[in-house]
């Protein structure tokens, strides 16, 4: 999926999502590592830019340590893959 307008979007099935970057989240914290940080989110959510990287993961309500470039993000699976 692409992330375009606030939206992700399948170039295949042209379904469109709001929350795909959660499950992807999801996936990292259980293949690679429970924490992350903006660069590696960009990189692995293949991202534009820092700051919508840093609004995604502002959005997803995760719990941060650290400030500014050492900020790293705690991937919790179940509060991200909650059904709202």
């Amino acid at each position: 999926m692409t992330f375009y307008y606030g939206k992700w979007y399948c170039s295949n099935c042209h379904s469109q999502s709001n929350e795909a970057h959660k499950q992807a989240l999801a996936d990292y914290a259980l293949l690679i590592n429970p924490y992350i940080n903006n660069r590696q989110a960009r990189e692995f959510l293949q991202l534009p830019t820092s700051h919508v990287t840093k609004r995604i993961l502002q959005k997803a309500n995760l719990d941060s340590i650290g400030a500014t470039s050492g900020r790293r993000y705690r991937l919790e699976y179940s509060n991200l893959l909650q059904v709202r």
